[in-house]
């Protein structure tokens, strides 16, 4: 399991936010670029051509939002085997093809990064898809990022869609993302109403307040703020969860209350089920108890024992 003394601010992802460059004027226009046979190209009417087909992987979240950013008659720009540097104004597609690229596109873009170790930024309203390879990928504000394999960092403004995938990724989520780690062991942080999946690994997770965390499978330890909901169901594994005011714990089908015990020790308890190696170690806010809810509808409240003071004599 990840070691807490390895656990990173929540804020820091946020401290030096580095935006991506404007195109170059001096860059040939986006627009001369020659089409790719891997692409769906718009024609005339900005359709998807029929003459060839979208076969870059992704999932079927990016797919849909490319196919739908092909309606606006996007620009091509397509890259090289080798280690490219690309640019391009707002609206553009770009297929970058393999190798270690750097890229650089505006607003409402859509970008297969390819194989190899790719730096990508990209404004808002984007789709990126990383390819296999270790990408660092910076996106704004309502974008749809696929990271692929690799042990990628992704950093993704407000209102952002992220998919890890496999490999040990690092992600950085603005308010009201949806983040989904993947397999692999991740480093998730997410502000606020935020939905954050950990999936199966051993995943450090940490969510600002009225958000949803999901560990998955894994001893993942997770960190959450006020008003937070966090689930566990059962196969899910050895958790740690640090919680704040007004936390949920969400218990899945398959855990009832009768076979859920709770072993309290000044503010840390400890969540044992009949039958299973699962476990919660459960760290309270003594301000506030958390609450069990179990599937069939029922709560337990858990809060720390009260702090005793002693008199010197």
């Amino acid at each position: 399991m990840i070691s807490p003394a390895s656990w990173t601010p929540w804020y820091q992802p946020f401290v030096t936010p580095v935006a991506p460059s404007p195109p170059d004027a001096a860059m040939p226009s986006p627009q001369a670029a020659p089409a790719t046979a891997d692409l769906d190209v718009p024609d005339a009417t900005g359709k998807p051509a029929k003459t060839t087909t979208a076969s870059i992987g992704v999932s079927p979240v990016v797919l849909a939002f490319l196919l739908r950013m092909q309606e606006f008659n996007l620009k091509v720009l397509s890259g090289t085997d080798g280690n490219d540097v690309m640019r391009a104004e707002g609206g553009a597609l770009v297929d970058a093809g393999d190798g270690n690229d750097r890229i650089d596109v505006w607003s409402d873009s859509v970008v297969d990064a390819g194989a190899g170790d790719d730096v990508v930024k990209a404004w808002s309203g984007a789709g990126v898809v990383g390819g296999s390879g270790n990408d660092r990928i910076d996106a704004w504000s309502d974008s749809i990022v696929d990271a692929g394999s690799g042990d990628d960092f992704v950093r993704a403004w407000s209102n952002a869609r992220v998919s890890g995938g496999s490999g040990h990724d690092q992600i950085a989520a603005w308010s009201d993302s949806q983040v989904d780690g993947g397999s692999g062991d991740d480093m998730i942080s997410a502000w606020s109403n935020s939905i954050v999946a950990g999936g199966a690994g051993n995943d450090v997770i940490s969510a600002w307040s009225n958000s949803r965390v999901a560990g998955g499978a894994g001893d993942d330890a997770i960190s959450v703020w006020s008003d937070s909901v966090v689930s566990f169901a059962a196969g899910d594994g050895r958790d740690t969860i640090n919680a704040s005011m007004n936390t949920t714990l969400e218990l899945g089908a398959g855990i009832s209350r009768a076979k859920t015990h709770v072993a309290i020790s000044g503010s840390t308890a400890t969540i044992t089920f009949d039958g299973s190696e699962d476990q919660i170690t459960l760290n309270l806010d003594p301000r506030s108890p958390a609450m069990l809810a179990f599937a069939d509808g029922s709560i337990m409240e858990v809060k720390s024992e009260p702090i005793r003071l002693m008199r010197l004599a």
